[in-house]
């Protein structure tokens, strides 16, 4: 597991390395469990997630949750080749950044600002 963004200070440091970490080895575990890819490839096998948690992130349950999803369906999606490299060269000019509009005379400033949009509808994490 690796972080996406410097962590800073000990909330931070509890987030991923709890919730975020459990979810990840819970997420990895039921995969081998439910054949997602066999068992005896576990010890074969190197997974590599990337974790970021929103700087404003509060609620671990949420946390959790949304870092076991992603890992799940991210290791489903490998192991049945998706998304193919003709899709991804398909969806190329149509994929869109939480964090960059390429459309926009200039790129977003406030960093802040647009991830909070991109958490979406005041959910709070």
């Amino acid at each position: 597991m690796i972080t996406k963004a410097t962590i800073k200070g000990g909330r931070q440091a509890v987030q991923m390395f709890g919730p975020a970490q459990k979810a990840v080895g819970d997420a990895v575990t039921d995969s081998v469990k439910s054949g997602a890819f066999p068992k005896s490839q576990a010890e074969n096998l190197v997974i590599i997630c990337g974790v970021f948690i929103h700087w404003e992130a509060a609620d671990d349950k949420k946390i959790y949750q949304y870092n076991y999803e992603a890992v799940k369906l991210a290791i489903k999606r490998a192991r049945g080749g998706e998304p193919s490299a003709d899709e991804v060269i398909a969806q190329r000019d149509t994929a869109v950044h939480p964090f960059f509009d390429e459309s926009a005379e200039q790129p977003a400033t406030n960093m802040a600002s647009s991830a909070a949009d991109a958490v979406g509808d005041g959910d709070e994490l």
